[in-house]
Formats: C-alpha cells, sequence, structure tokens
C-alpha cells in the first residue's frame, strides 16, 4: 500500500504556513504524515504547530539550511514511499494529493516523479514542468501564460518543481537528494537532470494544482535571488550539462553582466561569480560521480535540452 509523506520547509513563515496546512487538512487523499521543517524560525512557528498541529511532525533546525538543506533534512525524517514536496507558501487544490497519486499509479515504472501545475494567485500560469535549455537557461513551462487549456495534457518533462511535486522514494535513493550547497533555487532542476541522466523519467499531472505565492521568503532578503541565481546556474550546467552548453552559458553571463549593472546589482552578480568559482572543484567532483550513473548516451542527454531561449525569470521556491 502506497504511503504519502509531504514535506514542507519554512522559514519565518507563519502566517503562509497556516494556509498550506489547512489546504492540506482538506485533502479528498488525505497524506499519511505530514512533515514540516522549521529552518531556525523566530516568529512563534514551533509553539502554535504544538499547539494547533499536534498530528504535524516538526523537524526543527537550529539555522537556516535554506529550501534544499530544509527539504533534505525532511526527507530524512518522512516514512512514506512517496515523497510530497511542498512550498510554505503554496495553497493546494482539494484533490492535489490525489490527482500526483493517480499521475504516479497511471505512470511506468521508470517514473522517478510528478510535477503539478503551479499557479499565481492571479490564476496565471507559474509552473508546469522545467527544463535546461540548449544555452543553459531554466525554462519554467507556461511561466506568466493564462491558465487557459493549452497545459492541460498529460506529458514529459525534464524536470519537477521542488515547491509541488511527488518523488518515489527509489528514485531518491538512487539519485540522490537535493544538492544543499545550492541552499535555493535550481536544486530541484539538478535533481531532475540527475535522475534523467540516470534513465527515470518524470512526468506532469495537469490537475494536480496549488496555487502559490512568489518567492515569499525569499524576497525578504536583498539580492537574494539574484546571487542565488547567478551562481547555481553555474554549478548547474557544470554538475548535469552536456560540455557544449558551458560555453554558450558563459556568453549568457557576460550579457547578465550588462543587465546586472543597469539594475544597480553588479556588485551582488560579481560575488556570486566569485563563489561559483570557490565551488568549481566541488562541481566537478560532482560531476564525475554524476556520469557514473548516467545511462543516456550523448544524444540523448542533449535531447533533454530545450531549444528556447526563454530565460527563467525567478526561482521556484
Amino acid at each position: 500500500m502506497t504511503t504519502v509523506s509531504v514535506v514542507i520547509p519554512t522559514w519565518d513563515g507563519l502566517d503562509v504556513l497556516r494556509l498550506c496546512l489547512q489546504s492540506l487538512s482538506r485533502q479528498s487523499r488525505p497524506a499519511d504524515e505530514i512533515v514540516v521543517v522549521d529552518n531556525g524560525s523566530v516568529d512563534g512557528t514551533q509553539a502554535e504547530l504544538t499547539r494547533d498541529w499536534p498530528a504535524v511532525r516538526v523537524v526543527r533546525l537550529a539555522t537556516n539550511h535554506g529550501f534544499a538543506g530544509g527539504v533534505n533534512a525532511g526527507l530524512a525524517a518522512a516514512i512514506g514511499d512517496r515523497l510530497v514536496l511542498l512550498n510554505n507558501d503554496a495553497e493546494a487544490d482539494v484533490d492535489f494529493l490525489e490527482e500526483l497519486l493517480r499521475a504516479d499509479a497511471e505512470a511506468g515504472p521508470r517514473v522517478a516523479a510528478v510535477t503539478a501545475k503551479v499557479l499565481g494567485h492571479d490564476g496565471r500560469l507559474q509552473d508546469t514542468g522545467d527544463f535546461l535549455t540548449r544555452w543553459g537557461l531554466p525554462v519554467q513551462r507556461g511561466r506568466d501564460e493564462p491558465d487557459d487549456g493549452r497545459y492541460d495534457a498529460d506529458l514529459e518533462v525534464t524536470s519537477a518543481c521542488g515547491g509541488a511535486c511527488l518523488w518515489r522514494r527509489e528514485a531518491l535513493d538512487q539519485v540522490g537528494v537535493f544538492a544543499q550547497e545550492f541552499f535555493a533555487y535550481f536544486e530541484d532542476l539538478d535533481l531532475g537532470l540527475r535522475a534523467r541522466l540516470a534513465g527515470w523519467q518524470i512526468c506532469y499531472a495537469p490537475r494536480a494544482v496549488v496555487r502559490h505565492a512568489v518567492s515569499t521568503t525569499s524576497s525578504r532578503i536583498p539580492n537574494f535571488q539574484q546571487f542565488h541565481n547567478t551562481r547555481n546556474l553555474w554549478w548547474l550546467v557544470i554538475r548535469c550539462a552536456p560540455s557544449g552548453v558551458l560555453l554558450r552559458l558563459l556568453l549568457w553571463q557576460v550579457k547578465g553582466l550588462v543587465g546586472a549593472t543597469g539594475r544597480g546589482q553588479l556588485k551582488v552578480t560579481l560575488r556570486a561569480h566569485a563563489s561559483a568559482a570557490a565551488g568549481l572543484p566541488a562541481a566537478l567532483r560532482s560531476r564525475r560521480t554524476i556520469r557514473q550513473l548516467t545511462v543516456l548516451d550523448r544524444r540523448q542527454a542533449r535531447a533533454l535540452l530545450s531549444p528556447s531561449r526563454q530565460r527563467l525569470t525567478v526561482g521556484s521556491s
């Protein structure tokens, strides 16, 4: 019998976390357990969870381990063989879990993950599956487009949105969990690419819907997205992409420096590039490890890349 654990990382997000938990309490197929990972919150999260949500398992971390580290701690504590990841600022439609599980049950044995349809509170699409382009740029399929039925077909995607998806434990046991050094942004695409290279598939379930308030947590920290997007993009491509992508990404990063200058973000962007360079040896070691698990040939690996030049404007955390 399939058991489902929902893992929610949070950091000083009590107001949105309440709404998230309320949406999970109304599910047509309830979770077998809900695990909230508290990344060192000081807003009363732990006290309120203990008082008002006694059925929720709480993993308490002394400091903020980021989205990647928080999810990893929750995965380690969870008991389910199906692991649903959910942002603390996401509200799940009543049949969200039921639809994820339906898609999972109908999928073949090599499907590692099922990604949901993520809508903003304005009703426009935020994510219907993630891709990496041939230029080394992450793309959220359907981003900012109307939810008018064009994205209502089941299909295979490169990666699942880390803020609203289901992973099979057996897949994570093989390819590993999030790369904790990413902290936040693109850790989900990194994991998806690793799974795809190892021969797993990832599918999209359009009837599994969440409504997400973008970047409720990260927007509180100036230049947080710019730093992590810039740095983690280097690591993502070095770890997982065909070698030819790196040169094209370099051209885009040079162009990005010009844009950052115009936005007054040159200093933080240069700091992100320096951080990426400092992490280069570890990224190269990870690339070798990932290649040892890779079963796709070069042609198949290149086929995972989208031809689009559209760039992701904000991470999914």
